[in-house]
C-alpha cells in the first residue's frame, strides 16, 4: 500500500482505533442516550467494512447497523471487525481502483450525494476518523484522571 494513499489514511485511523479500544473501558458511556465505547467502536468498525467492501468494491459484506448501536460488543468483536477493515483497506490498495471510477449506486449522504470511489474513501476516512478522535479524547481525558 502507498505511504500517504486514501486507503493507508483510512488504515491510520483503524489502527489507532485498535490501540484506544485495547486500552480503554468499553463499558464507559460516550453520548447522553447510553451509547458506549464498545459500541461506536463496533459501529466505526462495521462502517468502515461496510463502505469499502460493499459500497466501493461490490463486495459482500454482513452489516446489522441497529445492533451495532443497540447491543454490547466485545474486545475481541471490535478487534475482528477492526482487522477486517484493515484487510479491506489492503484489498482496495490492491484492486488499484481510480478515484474517480463511479459506485454502482449512489448514497445520499444528507445534502451529499457519494457517488465516486473518491467520495465513498473520503466519507469513510472521515467518518472513522471522527470516532476514533471520540474515543482518544475519552481515553486521554480517563487517563489524566488516574
Amino acid at each position: 500500500m502507498e505511504k500517504n494513499s486514501p486507503a493507508q489514511r483510512l488504515k491510520s485511523y483503524l489502527t489507532k482505533l485498535k490501540t484506544v479500544v485495547n486500552e480503554i473501558d468499553l463499558d464507559k458511556q460516550v453520548y447522553k442516550e447510553g451509547t458506549k465505547v464498545n459500541q461506536v467502536a463496533y459501529h466505526a468498525a462495521q462502517s468502515a467494512n461496510f463502505w469499502m467492501r460493499v459500497k466501493i468494491m461490490g463486495l459482500e459484506f454482513e452489516r446489522d447497523k441497529d445492533a451495532e448501536y443497540g447491543s454490547e460488543h466485545s474486545l475481541e468483536d471490535i478487534n475482528k471487525s477492526i482487522d477486517l477493515a484493515i484487510e479491506a483497506t489492503e484489498i482496495f490498495a490492491n484492486k488499484k481502483l481510480n478515484l474517480d471510477d463511479k459506485l454502482s449506486e449512489e448514497t445520499p449522504m444528507g445534502e451529499m450525494i457519494i457517488d465516486s470511489v473518491g467520495g465513498g474513501l473520503i466519507f469513510i476516512t472521515a467518518h472513522t476518523a471522527e470516532h476514533t478522535a471520540e474515543l482518544t479524547m475519552i481515553h486521554d481525558y480517563l487517563s489524566s484522571k488516574e
